[in-house]
């Protein structure tokens, strides 16, 4: 991906610095993407996608055209899912992360070769905050939900509310209940049983099935 990036900006016919300017990040950031010294993320990939009308396929697989022509951009662009983003909303990887208004939602639009998803239904994006998930889940990654998985069939990552509060752990079942597992060691597992999730108000909000790394902030 660094040399198609890099070939991408000379088509451009722009410099480093020039090319990092239309991004919004620092020359020595696209300097550290062309040598192939930091990853290129997820949230990364959508913003030059959509900075230059590109072909996400082209970045990604080096497949079909660089560039998405005008004229056929609603064909070129069938694989892109428009999906809720609750920006107030965020779910603590660690010990607990208020629910804020919930009718607060943008809807961002996402490639499914990124997602692997093939529609927005029953889905909605929600930040993350906190560690205690490392290195699955940073702070202020996105959690993309599946809000039609709120019963507990399999061991998985999901996000349940306790009380006004809303954590995301890793579920493991148990006879009577569940234990909340962080993947961060630092962090010490949670029983709940079907008693506590009673006296806790608790609900399960959905499964995370896909995690978009880095968003929205400072690329280097």
């Amino acid at each position: 991906m660094k040399e198609r990036l890099k070939l991408l900006r000379k088509s451009l016919g722009l410099t480093q610095t020039e090319f990092a300017k239309k991004l919004g990040m620092t020359m020595q950031g696209i300097q550290k993407w062309e040598y192939g010294t930091v990853e290129i993320k997820t949230s990364s990939i959508m913003l030059i996608c959509s900075t230059f009308n590109l072909n996400p396929d082209w970045l990604l697989n080096g497949t079909g055209e660089m560039f998405l022509d005008n004229t056929c951009r609603q064909q070129e662009y069938s694989d892109i899912i428009s999906i809720p983003y609750y920006p107030e909303v965020s779910a603590a990887a660690g010990s607990g992360a208020l629910v804020y208004d919930e009718n607060t939602v943008k809807h961002l639009q996402i490639s499914s070769a990124i997602i692997n998803i093939s529609t927005g239904d029953n889905v909605c994006l929600i930040n993350a905050t906190g560690n205690s998930m490392q290195p699955v889940i940073d702070d202020r990654d996105l959690l993309l939900v599946d809000l039609s998985q709120k019963l507990i069939t399999d061991e998985g990552i999901y996000v349940i509310r306790l009380d006004t509060t809303l954590v995301v752990k890793r579920v493991q079942k148990i006879l009577n209940g569940v234990i909340l597992i962080s993947d961060n060691p630092q962090y010490p597992p949670r029983e709940l049983t079907a008693d506590n999730f009673n006296e806790n108000d608790a609900a399960v909000i959905g499964k995370v099935i896909a995690v978009i790394k880095n968003f929205n902030r400072n690329m280097m």
